[in-house]
């Protein structure tokens, strides 16, 4: 409890995904993770855990891992990834249909006009 700080809402969170090393969702439920989006966008390697939906490796920049794991093979896992060479992800991210203004383009598109199905 003194090493966790709740920040409320932050418009900035690419400055706090470069101040990281690593990114760690070791989640129970997950319908998607888009926090874990913009951790790969950033360059982050991402350790998840298998209970987040493996279309979110949009870099190849992602290790998923078994909540049935030890907290120590967790730690090792992390420990042994925490090495790599961080590169901006973000076309990766966008050819893989998570640019936020291009969906809601295709968004406000298809509210405009209904008629029209918008596939990508």
């Amino acid at each position: 409890e003194n090493c966790v700080k709740f920040l409320g809402i932050k418009k900035n969170v690419e400055e706090f995904y470069q101040g990281m090393d690593i990114f760690v969702l070791p989640s129970l439920f997950e319908g998607l993770g888009i926090v874990n989006i913009e951790a790969q966008t950033s360059g982050l390697k991402c350790v998840l855990s298998d209970q987040v939906p493996s279309i979110v490796d949009v870099t190849g920049n992602v290790e998923f891992v078994s909540l049935n794991k030890t907290k120590k093979e967790w730690a090792d896992i992390i420990v042994k990834n925490i090495s790599y060479d961080r590169k901006d992800c973000q076309k990766k991210v966008i050819n893989a249909g998570f640019d936020i203004e291009a969906e809601a383009m295709k968004i406000q598109e298809f509210y405009f006009n209904p008629e029209v199905v918008i596939m990508s």
